[in-house]
């Protein structure tokens, strides 16, 4: 089983049930370590947010984070942005069915969706590597944001040389200073950044993520052996996630990036 298939099989039980995708939700939050890191910066950021706070999700993907934040505060509004309209014909379906009325999925392509002072908070997880106009795109969030306001973006460490087909552009990670000063150059006047992925984070992923993705390449079967492996993997990655969410890194595999208005 290929990753793309396992994208198309997660994707597709997004649109089964309310139920299912809660779930699904529930297993990216303890499951996936940038998950952590953006969540913690995000409860910080809520303690002196504003009280009616909008909040934009920039390529939101099955819109995990940005249904969390919608459920935090019923006054905040979020708009999810992604490119793949299945993706926000099903978002916009589960906010019909949980009776979410502060939370919009909406198709738009990224590097030119641009709103002059509409946001207090952005977000932009896992997203920025796949933007060809990456420096252009910082440009338009920093417009888009109101004054004082925030964008939590994370990306992974760069691991390799850009790489482009016909599908999909990767830049294969940033540098940490190169996307500091991408932010910097953007008109940002505060930028801060630290690693996520030290050594309890490498190995929650390796549990929690890499070695059942490498058994579902393997083999389909392991679908019926995966709740016996969670029920023992689950809370040793959640301790591991919260270790390395809690602690400061030199160096690791990915990076956080604060950029404040």
């Amino acid at each position: 089983m290929h990753t793309e298939e396992i994208r198309k099989s997660l994707n597709q039980a997004c649109g089964y049930s309310p139920f299912v995708r809660k779930a699904l939700f529930q297993l990216m939050d303890w499951l996936t370590l940038k998950t952590w890191h953006v969540r913690r910066e995000l409860r910080k950021w809520m303690r002196s947010s504003p009280e009616k706070a909008h909040v934009l999700d920039l390529g939101t993907g099955f819109g995990h984070n940005a249904y969390w934040i919608s459920c935090q505060k019923e006054l905040f509004s979020v708009l999810a942005i992604d490119e793949k309209q299945e993706r926000i014909v099903k978002g916009n379906a589960f906010v019909r069915e949980t009776h979410r009325k502060n939370l919009l999925f909406r198709t738009k392509k990224l590097c030119e969706f641009k709103e002059a002072d509409a946001f207090d908070l952005i977000i932009c997880t896992d997203t920025l590597e796949f933007i060809k106009e990456d420096c252009s795109t910082i440009e338009h969030m920093h417009e888009s944001l109101r004054d004082e306001g925030l964008m939590i973006t994370t990306a992974a460490r760069q691991y390799g040389s850009p790489s482009e087909d016909k599908k999909e552009f990767n830049r294969m990670g940033y540098k940490m200073e190169e996307l500091k000063r991408r932010f910097k150059e953007a008109g940002f006047t505060k930028v801060k950044g630290h690693y996520t992925g030290g050594k309890a984070g490498k190995l929650s992923h390796s549990l929690g993520i890499g070695l059942p993705m490498k058994a579902l390449r393997f083999s389909r079967l392991f679908l019926l052996l995966a709740p016996i492996y969670f029920l023992f993997a689950i809370p040793l990655v959640i301790i591991l996630n919260w270790l390395d969410s809690h602690t400061a890194h030199l160096n690791g595999e990915g990076l956080l990036i604060l950029a404040y208005k």
